[in-house]
């Protein structure tokens, strides 16, 4: 929870693929206008996968409003560790 889940990964064209969960919800750079108390419980998950990936030495790289997206359960998800 908090990150945006891998469902497959595999070879593609002679690169690589990763098939990642579908979320419907947006980034959350859509939500601007929004009350932030509605806002920042939708973060909290997102918040605590982003101290794990840092406590396991990874660094996000990128940390905006656009890579953290809502997944159905209304959730942010953080996305694209692709400069990690």
């Amino acid at each position: 929870r908090g990150l945006v889940r891998a469902l497959e990964a595999g070879a593609l064209d002679g690169g690589s693929a990763l098939v990642l969960e579908w979320l419907p919800g947006g980034d959350l750079g859509a939500r601007r206008g929004r009350r932030w108390t509605d806002t920042v419980p939708r973060l909290l998950p997102a918040l605590r996968a982003l101290a794990c990936a840092h406590a396991a030495g990874l660094a996000h790289g990128d940390l905006k409003s656009a890579n953290l997206v809502l997944g159905d359960d209304g959730d942010a998800r953080l996305v694209d560790f692709g400069t990690a």
